[in-house]
């Protein structure tokens, strides 16, 4: 069981697709929020990465820009995936602890520039949890406490009328786990350095033994002679 008060934990939110109701240039915000009055002493402590990217400080962060050419296709930032360590303490099981990720969008209309103006807010609660899928704590420190995927509504609040419409959909995944510090391998040691021997001369080649012909008997003079008269004889 994970005791979520006495732990970092690592809050992640892809966004999958996005589409925005009206043709133009977008890009999303996102901050974590907590109603604690702790806030301003832990806030600091909050790191976050993207695309799995290294941990730097700060709690809120932002999408690369989209152009939405056409009002009825989707599309997929290139800084997509959120990874949010929130300290120990941050979260608690009591009732002034609402840890949230909030969720803007905004619409360029300077092409000269990087900024724009909101036009939509959603909130995500990211502990406690009311709605499904409830929190489970009796997992193993690896396992996510939980893990979901859904579609909302991008809701636009015109300034004449309080009434919101409809500026988009994005579609996410979401999920909280105990947050497990990467882990670098260690170098291995160099092997000790081996002691150099001097070369060994080599022994001069010697030549090798050349075989003498083994001599052939010569028979003494009195058995020559005696086979030539043998052989005269059979004649």
């Amino acid at each position: 069981m994970v005791l979520i008060e006495s732990v970092e934990v690592e809050y992640t939110f892809s966004v999958l697709q996005v589409q925005f109701s009206h043709v133009g240039r977008y890009y999303l915000e996102l901050h974590i929020q907590n109603s604690s009055v702790d806030t301003p002493r832990l806030m600091p402590k909050v790191r976050h990465s993207v695309n799995n990217g290294e941990l730097s400080v700060g709690h809120s962060t932002r999408t690369d820009i989209i152009d939405q050419l056409e009002s009825d296709k989707s599309h997929v930032f290139m800084r997509n995936l959120f990874t949010f360590v929130l300290p120990r303490g941050f979260c608690r099981n009591d009732m002034s602890h609402d840890v949230r990720l909030v969720v803007e969008a905004f619409q360029i209309s300077d092409s000269r520039s990087n900024q724009g103006s909101r036009i939509s807010e959603n909130v995500f609660a990211i502990y406690p949890r009311t709605n499904e899928p409830k929190i489970n704590l009796d997992v193993h420190p690896s396992q996510y406490m939980y893990m979901y995927s859904q579609s909302v509504s991008l809701l636009r609040t015109l300034s004449s009328d309080p009434m919101q419409v409809h500026a988009g959909r994005v579609k996410f995944e979401a999920s909280l786990k105990q947050h497990i510090p990467r882990t670098v391998p260690r170098t291995p040691d160099p092997p000790p350095p081996r002691a150099l021997t001097p070369p060994q001369p080599r022994p001069a080649p010697q030549p090798r033994p050349v075989a003498k012909p083994a001599p052939i008997p010569i028979p003494p003079m009195g058995k020559l002679r005696n086979r030539r008269l043998h052989q005269k004889t059979r004649s």
